[in-house]
């Protein structure tokens, strides 16, 4: 081939490269942040004119132009596609205007999704395909989602962002009623979107600017501007995530009137308004009144108690909730002053020790205490027409500009008193507080008068027995007469619940009575043995307690224990009874079973009995000699670490045990299964015997941790404490360590030597070793230097030279040829 045609292959290869390259960036650079959608085959009519529409909804299926950043469901967004003009796909994309801002993408979100031929629609909740907005966005706003296509052309969907909410409340509530010249508060709270840990992320720091708006409007809707509430229409206030502001309403303000504050949150950035948040409060302006007042015969803990008779000279006491009220709202209101009078059938009177005027608390409420005396009240017996008052005004300091008297609410609380009258004493007193169906009440009972001048002598006359619905379920006659006696009634035989024992005594005009109440139950006998089974040798202590029968006497629990056998055709044989007695509720006895020869079973039976012989509750149980099979799993490896972990990798040995309880006896043959870790390594084999071993290999990629291994035998008629239906299980656990450090790595399993040990008691060695020779070195004399001896002193010493001093010995002149001669030795030397 020529150069020329060379290079004619060279540039045709090079361009069909670069048009498939093209190709390919142009599909990368549409991708999305969904799957990519295969394209719907056009398959149905279609109208002729192309309609191309969106519609978007949240994570909990509602349409909306609103999202949430942070905070899901409400920050995803779903949507459905419109488009008849034929297309087979539509380009669905977001993008932010502030993307560089917000750290989004640009655009921030694409996809291409196929439109159904025959519905034109494509619904992104049936793929789930969802954009989710971004939780670290700071700042909201309006973001663009366009919606494209090659047929029906562009359509351009704005939608908002939002990243915080504002919340408002306020002390009293919004709505409620308010009277004028009080003092109401405002709080609230700018929060995020954001979620962390399933909690909200908190205050939202961002906002620019916070400002208030408090307006007073009248009945017809209109603003009252001659009474501005803050300082300024719109009043900035200082901006804090958390915040209180007071307010004060008008002294004349209006009832009917409203009060409305208005907060707004907002965030400016460049100049533009980014997001805005308001919360608002309103209250209704009220005027002062009483909501209700009561009144009682003993102290109480709240308004909430209401009496109309009292006897002469008894304390009334009185409480009313004060407030602010308009139509049918009412809202209470502390520190409202109250005006009080008192009346009877002729008019205002004075009760000595009763307050004249009270402050109501900060919930509204008032109350005290009087004696009821007459005069100045009076008393009629029948009581109506209630002829004596306690009358409430309620005045309103702070409001200054309107008449009080024309909008007060007040109030009477009408009561009236009883004369002095006959008072009798009936007291009934049951043998005991618990009863049982059929059983015989005894009930004893005195009379008295406590005012015998009026009453005169009271006589017993007859007795009445009511239930828990004050329906009589039987009475009788008293006879005899004298001030004290005893009473006895049969209970009806299937009653169960509680009851009233009453007495009742008269003179010659009126009946007194005298109550005692008691409860019939139907008790229950419980056997509860030590153990659920036995073994021959074994004492297994049988506690009898019963329930439903406190406060009841006279009852005795009785038992007997028969033993079964065996016998020869695998029957049961009743033996006898083996013990019986009686003991006292919640005692407990005693089964010594035999070493040899122990029954199949014991049958345990006990009753209760009341004092009259009657069985009132029974209770069985069967305790049964211990029977089936128990499987024990150990680990017969030891590990080469101190802190007793294996390695992956490692064939670990098992050893296992089956066991019989009392007569079983083992199978012969029977199936067994171990796994670790979940199966990840099993095995499975047959076995024999009581017992036998088994290997499994830890997988080289097991990580760190604990590890199980459970065994399973199966085998026919496999029952027991850890078994099942036809077969038994045990597990055992270690510990999985990938890298193990070398130096907890034991020189003999379970010893305790690691190879930590032995280096540091080499180390230990060597420094000692170190210090004994450095020791016994400073102990040593000098060295001698080479070619030198040492003398040793002489023992005993060598007397002193008897001679005179030595002469210097001086080295003689060499002789001609010869070795020159040695030199004499000094004295003493030799």
């Amino acid at each position: 081939m020529s150069r020329r045609l060379w290079a004619l292959a060279i540039a045709v290869l090079m361009i069909g490269s670069a048009i498939a390259a093209a190709s390919v960036a142009t599909r990368e650079g549409s991708g999305s942040s969904g799957a990519a959608l295969t394209s719907a085959t056009s398959s149905g009519a279609r109208p002729a004119a192309g309609i191309l529409d969106v519609a978007l909804f949240d994570g909990y299926g509602y349409e909306t132009d609103v999202f949430y950043s942070g905070t899901s469901p409400y920050s995803e967004m779903f949507f459905e596609i419109l488009d008849t003009a034929g297309d087979h796909d539509v380009n669905f994309t977001i993008t932010d205007p502030n993307a560089t801002r917000d750290g989004v993408g640009s655009p921030a979100y694409h996809i291409e999704v196929p439109i159904n031929a025959t519905t034109f629609l494509y619904k992104s909740w049936l793929t789930n395909v969802h954009y989710d907005l971004p939780a670290a966005l700071v700042y909201g706003g309006i973001w663009n989602l366009t919606v494209s296509a090659p047929l029906a052309g562009s359509l351009l969907h704005p939608f908002t962002v939002d990243t915080y909410y504002l919340t408002t409340t306020a002390t009293p509530n919004s709505g409620s009623v308010v009277l004028p010249g009080e003092s109401v508060s405002f709080f609230w709270q700018i929060v995020s979107d954001q979620y962390i840990d399933s909690d909200y992320a908190g205050p939202y720091t961002h906002v620019t600017n916070l400002t208030m708006w408090a307006i007073y409007t009248g009945f017809n809707g209109t603003v009252n501007e001659s009474m501005p509430l803050l300082a300024h229409e719109w009043t900035s206030v200082t901006i804090n995530p958390v915040g209180e502001m007071s307010l004060t309403i008008p002294d004349n303000a209006t009832p009917g009137f409203y009060v409305e504050v208005e907060l707004y949150a907002t965030v400016y950035l460049n100049g533009d308004m980014v997001e805005n948040e308001s919360g608002a409060v309103d209250f209704l302006v009220g005027f002062p009144a009483v909501d209700y007042a009561y009144a009682f015969d003993e102290p109480t803990t709240g308004c909430d108690e209401n009496y109309d008779a009292f006897n002469v000279g008894q304390t009334v006491f009185a409480c009313a909730i004060v407030g602010a009220a308009y139509g049918d709202e009412f809202t209470a209101v502390g520190g409202v002053a109250v005006n009080i009078h008192y009346t009877n059938e002729s008019g205002t009177v004075t009760v000595p020790g009763a307050p004249t005027s009270q402050t109501a608390s900060s919930t509204g409420e008032i109350s005290f205490s009087f004696v009821a005396t007459s005069p100045p009240f009076s008393w009629t017996y029948f009581g109506y027409p209630y002829s004596n008052s306690i009358n409430y005004t309620p005045i309103d300091p702070m409001a200054t500009a309107w008449a009080e008297t024309h909008y007060d609410y007040w109030y009477a609380y009408d009561f009236y008193l009883e004369p002095p009258a006959a008072t009798g004493d009936v007291a009934v007193v049951l043998n005991q507080a618990v009863y049982f169906p059929g059983q015989t009440i005894s009930a004893t009972w005195t009379v008295g008068t406590s005012n015998s001048t009026v009453t005169g002598p009271l006589t017993p006359v007859y007795w009445e027995l009511e239930n828990y619905d004050g329906d009589i379920i039987g009475q009788g006659a008293i006879t005899g007469g004298g001030s004290t006696g005893t009473a006895t009634v049969t209970l009806p035989a299937g009653y169960l619940g509680e009851f009233a024992y009453g007495v009742f005594a008269e003179n010659a005009t009126m009946v007194f009575a005298g109550w005692a109440y008691g409860d019939v139950t139907s008790p229950e006998l419980f056997i509860n043995p030590s153990s659920p089974s036995y073994s021959p040798g074994a004492t297994v202590s049988v506690a009898v307690s019963t329930t439903g029968t406190a406060g009841a006497t006279g009852l005795t629990i009785h038992y007997t224990v028969v033993a079964y056998y065996y016998d020869a055709s695998g029957d049961y044989q009743n033996g006898g009874v083996s013990q019986t007695g009686s003991l006292l509720n919640g005692s407990s006895f005693t089964i010594a079973v035999p070493s040899t020869d122990s029954p199949a079973y014991y049958e345990i039976e006990a009753w209760l009995s009341s004092s009259t012989g009657t069985t009132l509750a029974t209770s069985y149980y069967e305790l049964e000699e211990l029977s089936g099979y128990a499987l024990i799993l150990s680990l017969a490896t030891n590990s080469m670490y101190s802190d007793g972990s294996y390695q992956p990798g490692e064939t670990l040995t098992f050893d296992y045990t089956l066991s019989a309880y009392g007569p079983t006896s083992l199978p012969s043959v029977y199936d067994y299964y171990a796994y670790l870790s979940d199966s990840v390594v099993g095995l499975e084999h047959e076995g024999t015997g009581n017992s036998g071993s088994f290997q499994l290999t830890i997988p080289s990629n097991q990580p760190g941790g604990t590890v199980e291994v459970e065994m399973e035998v199966d085998g026919s008629g496999l029952n027991g404490p850890n078994c099942g239906y036809d077969y038994c299980y045990a597990y055992i656990l270690f510990s999985v360590n990938p890298h193990p450090s070398a130096l907890d790595q034991e020189l003999v399993p379970n010893s305790g030597l690691t190879v930590g040990w032995v280096i540091l008691l080499v180390v230990i060695l060597v420094v000692a070793l170190v210090l004994a020779l450095m020791i016994r070195r400073r102990r040593s004399p000098p060295a001698v230097p080479a070619g030198s001896s040492m003398t040793s002193p002489m023992s005993p010493p060598a007397p002193a030279p008897s001679g005179g001093a030595p002469s210097e010995w001086k080295e003689p002149p060499p002789s001609g040829g010869g070795q020159p001669p040695m030199p004499t030795p000094p004295p003493g030397s030799q």
